[in-house]
């Protein structure tokens, strides 16, 4: 299973790999056990969250 903000940007072929789940969702947005859910099951889970890699996203106070 694979939990992606933008399904459309996975490469090319990568959504129909057998076996593979894509969820297209922001994990902010999903609730505590929806997320339990979802990973319910899996032997590890990979986290590709960062921030903008540019100096405003580095030293700029973001948002809540």
């Amino acid at each position: 299973m694979a939990i992606v903000r933008s399904a459309h940007r996975l490469p090319a072929g990568v959504a129909e790999k057998p076996g593979l789940t894509v969820i297209e969702a922001n994990l902010l947005s999903l609730g505590d056990e929806e997320l339990a859910r979802h990973v319910s099951g899996c032997d590890a889970v990979i986290s590709c969250l960062g921030h903008v890699i540019n100096l405003k996203g580095i030293f700029v106070k973001q948002a809540p």
